[in-house]
């Protein structure tokens, strides 16, 4: 009982603040939300520590507002398949967005958005289910994510007032974008996109996106690899940008990288595990802001070992 399931995310607000969010399996197998508990985990700027949220949160992750203020995201299971959010923030937070999606066919046709600002959470219409987001300031809110009806990839970006899509480059009429992928906002004429170009569900190819303030450059990522239904992705404070990406050729032994692109060049290195173990499913990623630095989190396990024993697995890259 009480083993790690899966890593939900890393995010950091400075090299003093960060938070892990993992996964955990309550019962002998898993089988829905309910059987799921949350754990977190704390960087303090000297040692990462095991936190104990609220009990109504305790599905959910922390995402941090700033170095001293922290938002509690939740989950309450509603159904072994269903669950509702809550919210819990830091008397200091001033503003914040959360994204869904509701029941297909409802008012705002799948897509959901809530802005927190001046004290108060208000519905907001947004032309897109979000799945990825990051802001550079309240002002340069980028989220990728997709159409309910038809799971159409697609871009939308907020500047403070009001909500507008953002094309992606047009492609063959052979070929479609597939996934919502993942998106690292660096200033409004800097963001990166990792998003999939397929013809064939089961055979699709990633791609890295740079938005440069009037359109997108469309990077070509080399090697072969796959990106897992969306690629974790983070700018890494000097001009480039990293992502994580699998060799899934042989299931039973996936091979896990950390890719770095940076002015036109390339770097792969596979992600750094204990001696005798490997990475196990999907691998957190996040910036420290201020900093060229960057935190990672995943599940590592042995070969020799069930998947019950799988451990979590921090690494820092950078000073």
């Amino acid at each position: 009982m009480g083993n790690a399931a899966l890593v939900n995310g890393i995010v950091a607000s400075g090299k003093n603040n960060a938070w892990v969010s993992e996964a955990v399996c309550v019962v002998e197998k898993c089988t829905g939300l309910a059987d799921l508990k949350g754990r977190q985990f704390r960087w303090n700027g000297t040692a990462w520590r095991s936190v104990t949220l609220p009990k109504a949160y305790a599905g959910g992750m922390v995402v941090p507002a700033s170095p001293v203020s922290d938002w509690i995201v939740g989950a309450v299971p509603v159904s072994k398949s269903a669950d509702r959010d809550v919210v819990l923030h830091s008397p200091t937070a001033k503003e914040a967005w959360l994204f869904g999606l509701t029941a297909v066919g409802g008012p705002s046709g799948g897509t959901y958005a809530s802005h927190y600002t001046g004290g108060t959470w208000r519905p907001v219409r947004v032309p897109f289910v979000g799945d990825g987001a990051s802001a550079s300031s309240s002002a340069n809110v980028w989220v990728s994510g997709y159409l309910p009806a038809d799971d159409g990839a697609g871009v939308m970006a907020f500047n403070g007032r009001q909500w507008r899509t953002v094309p992606l480059p047009p492609l063959p009429s052979s070929l479609v974008y597939t996934g919502s992928g993942n998106i690292a906002a660096v200033s409004p004429s800097n963001v990166w996109l990792e998003i999939e170009r397929t013809s064939n569900a089961g055979d699709s190819t990633p791609y890295l996106l740079h938005w440069t303030g009037a359109k997108w450059t469309s990077i070509k990522i080399h090697y072969g690899l796959d990106d897992m239904g969306g690629a974790p992705i983070a700018q890494d404070g000097n001009g480039g940008v990293w992502l994580i990406l699998a060799d899934i050729k042989d299931p039973a032994h996936e091979k896990v990288f950390l890719l770095h692109y940076l002015n036109g060049a390339w770097t792969r290195v596979p992600v750094p595990t204990t001696a005798g173990y490997d990475v196990l499913g999907r691998v957190a990623l996040t910036w420290i802001p201020g900093t060229r630095s960057l935190w990672a989190a995943a599940l590592e396990l042995s070969d020799k070992s069930p998947k019950s024993a799988a451990k979590l697995l921090i690494l820092k890259y950078g000073p």
